[in-house]
């Protein structure tokens, strides 16, 4: 369960670091932004409910992976991955999508 937070703690932490937002570990634990991965999603436009089931079933997914190592073989659990991996990316890209047509259409009504 806790694969949404290691990769959200790691990637947090690279963006900040590149773009100069700490410079220390003191800085690092001190530093309170909306740069987070649910605060990302609630940006895109998903709402508070619909970003907790989305982060919910990332989590299932990589448990269910998790539980098939033993089971089937670090190959296909790598197989397994590397799918929801793709599929991740690509509902990001279709959110980020929808968040664009959103933006778009506001603006003309403008």
């Amino acid at each position: 369960m806790l694969g949404v937070m290691i990769f959200d703690t790691s990637m947090i932490t690279v963006l900040r670091i590149a773009e100069g937002k700490v410079r220390t570990f003191r800085q690092w634990l001190e530093h309170a932004d909306t740069d987070h991965f649910s605060h990302r999603l609630s940006h895109m436009g998903l709402s508070q409910r619909e970003t907790v089931m989305f982060v919910y079933i990332i989590n299932f997914i990589l448990v269910c992976i998790a539980i098939s190592i033993p089971r089937d073989g670090i190959r296909t659990a790598s197989l397994a991955l590397f799918g929801f991996i793709l599929f991740f990316i690509w509902g990001i890209w279709k959110l980020h999508q929808v968040k664009m047509r959103q933006h778009h259409m506001a603006k003309q009504r403008k």
